[in-house]
């Protein structure tokens, strides 16, 4: 089931759907939660409407610091596949070709200096 309408966004009534689960009391301060902000689904954390919008800077910078966090795992990530490409394709193939030029050559020479 698609919860998305055409251009990425969530539909209302899903928007709806996770406001109600997010006014739920908390346990430690006794206050009701506002609507989520899309900030708030995106990183999974429901705030309360005040606390969100004063610490809208706080929110960029650490999403930004997230964003950057996941970059580099993927950089990381993408680096690794090289390698182990690189070690598992590229390694096996020119050892291969080396070893065939080594052989051949060696087998000339012998051949050469024997039958002289």
């Amino acid at each position: 089931m698609d919860y998305r309408d055409k251009d990425g966004y969530f539909q209302d009534d899903v928007l709806q759907v996770l406001g109600r689960s997010a006014l739920t009391e908390s346990s430690s301060s006794g206050t009701m939660l506002g609507e989520p902000t899309y900030g708030s689904l995106r990183s999974g954390n429901f705030a309360d409407a005040e606390t969100s919008s004063s610490s809208s800077s706080t929110t960029s910078t650490t999403s930004s610091t997230d964003t950057a966090r996941e970059l580099d795992s993927e950089w990381e990530d993408a680096k690794k596949l090289l390698h182990t490409a690189f070690i598992g394709t590229m390694l096996p193939l020119m050892f291969r070709y080396i070893g065939r030029r080594i052989t051949f050559t060696a087998w000339t020479r012998f051949l050469q200096s024997y039958f002289k």
